[in-house]
């Protein structure tokens, strides 16, 4: 919950938003989940939503995952309107690197080849939002992200 990644793609598969959403740790769970409503809406309204992909929860550690699935909530309530789609992180993972296992610097490392020109990540939650729209994209048979 300190920092969520957002990427925006358009229904042509294209890529015109990557950022991330950043929350003071000092702040309760409250107050960063609102930080992260705010920025979404924000979001919302620059972008037309017809669905949200994300990566779908694991339990790793119990109390990590549990101020996980709040933010999951927060997304929920934000795009209650609209279709939302898991993806497992094994599936993300082996759909970008070939394997379920690879490690979050072999995932950047790979899609650093199908970032669009313009576009950098800041961080590994903007890899990671990136991941799960490039893989759902090939879920739906599509093998390349275009650039605009």
């Amino acid at each position: 919950m300190s920092n969520t990644g957002v990427a925006v793609f358009t229904d042509k598969e294209i890529l015109v938003s990557l950022f991330s959403i950043p929350t003071n740790n000092e702040d309760g769970h409250g107050k960063r989940l609102k930080v992260i409503a705010d920025r979404l809406n924000e979001a919302r309204i620059l972008y037309p939503v017809s669905e949200v992909v994300m990566e779908q929860g694991f339990t790793k550690f119990n109390k990590a995952t549990q101020v996980l699935f709040r933010a999951h909530g927060v997304v929920n309530y934000v795009f209650c309107d609209v279709c939302q789609t898991y993806i497992p992180s094994t599936k993300v993972k082996q759909f970008v690197a070939g394997t379920g296992s690879a490690t979050k610097e072999q995932v950047s490392s790979i899609l650093r080849n199908f970032l669009p020109k313009g576009f950098e990540f800041k961080n590994d939650d903007e890899s990671d939002a990136f991941a799960v729209g490039y893989a759902y994209f090939i879920l739906r048979g599509i093998e390349r992200i275009k650039d605009a």
